[in-house]
This record gives C-alpha cells, structure tokens and sequence, in this order.
C-alpha cells in the first residue's frame, strides 16, 4: 500500500498513518474499543505539573486530533448546544470547538 501512495505522493495518507501509529491506540481492534480509548483519553487527560503551558495545548490538540481522526469530530462539536447549531457555518463550527477544547484544557 505505501508504494502505491508514495507513487501519489499523497502526503496526507501518510500523516494519518504516522498519526495512528504514534496515537498508542491499536487500530487493528474493534472500531468501539478504538473510539471509547481515544475518548477516554481526551476527557480523562491532565497536564504533569513540570508540564508547560505550551506543551498542555499540544497535548490537548493531539488528542483532540486522533479522537476526530478515529470518527469522534462530534464529541468536540455538540450542535445541540449551538444557536442555531445545523445551520452554522465551517468558521462557527470551528470556533465552537476549539472552545470545547479550551474548556478540556482549563479543567
């Protein structure tokens, strides 16, 4: 498969497979086994107190980006909680998350 990806020169394939390699998440195991590790994970994570600050929001990305990676973008955006959620645009999608993310980062 990577000769045939590395012929595309398809790069992204090739950060989503160094990314789930690196995830410490075994993706040979049930799809739900995957998502509820990953979930556990990015709720359940708490910055070391030698940690900086910087290194936090990192990890807080990295996290948040295998749990949208293995099909979990929704625990990060809730539409439910939006005004008028179904019909905001990418840019208020994106602004929602993040401040989800930034509530996980204080807690």
């Amino acid at each position: 498969r990577f000769k045939e990806k590395d012929k595309d020169y398809d790069v992204l394939w090739l950060m989503t497979e160094i990314k789930q390699l690196t995830s410490g998440l075994d993706m040979k195991c049930s799809k739900h086994s995957v998502y509820h590790d990953a979930l556990l994970q990015f709720v359940s994570m708490q910055q070391e107190k030698t940690e900086t600050v910087d290194n936090w929001i990192k990890q807080v990305e990295s996290n948040a980006d295998t749990l949208i990676m293995i099909g979990g973008s929704k625990v990060l955006l809730n539409e439910a909680l939006m005004e008028n959620g179904e019909n905001a645009t990418a840019d208020k999608r994106r602004k929602e998350a993040n401040k989800f993310k930034a509530l996980i980062a204080m807690k």
